[in-house]
């Protein structure tokens, strides 16, 4: 069980720390019992530890802000999660990242964003 104190409102900023530290039964509970629903900055903080389980989940629930959680990723130096999000970016329609399409590789995207 998870007591929270009272007053606490930030439920979303909760949430994504839990998503960094990879959480999920807590980035369940603060969606499911408290209603956070910033999944884009959960996703880049899941992004910037490598978690990508829970970057699935948070697109799932509709996070599109894919340029975002790839420089996480790469300020977190994991190329895999970098290169896995820049893929989705270009399969999501409704992605508002559509113009990532000239960083094709990790190594484009380094020179430009060094972590």
């Amino acid at each position: 069980m998870i007591s929270l104190d009272k007053g606490a409102t930030n439920f979303n900023r909760a949430m994504t720390f839990a998503a960094k530290g990879g959480h999920r039964d807590l980035v369940d509970f603060f969606i499911n019992e408290k209603g956070a629903t910033d999944f884009n900055t959960a996703m880049s903080y899941a992004a910037m530890k490598g978690h990508r389980d829970l970057i699935d989940f948070f697109v799932e629930k509709g996070a599109t802000d894919f340029r975002t959680a790839m420089r996480y990723a790469n300020m977190g130096g994991y190329p895999d999660i970098f290169n896995y999000l820049f893929r989705l970016s270009r399969n999501k329609k409704n992605s508002h990242d559509s113009h990532l399409s000239h960083y094709a590789e990790w190594d484009k995207w380094v020179l430009q964003f060094p972590p």
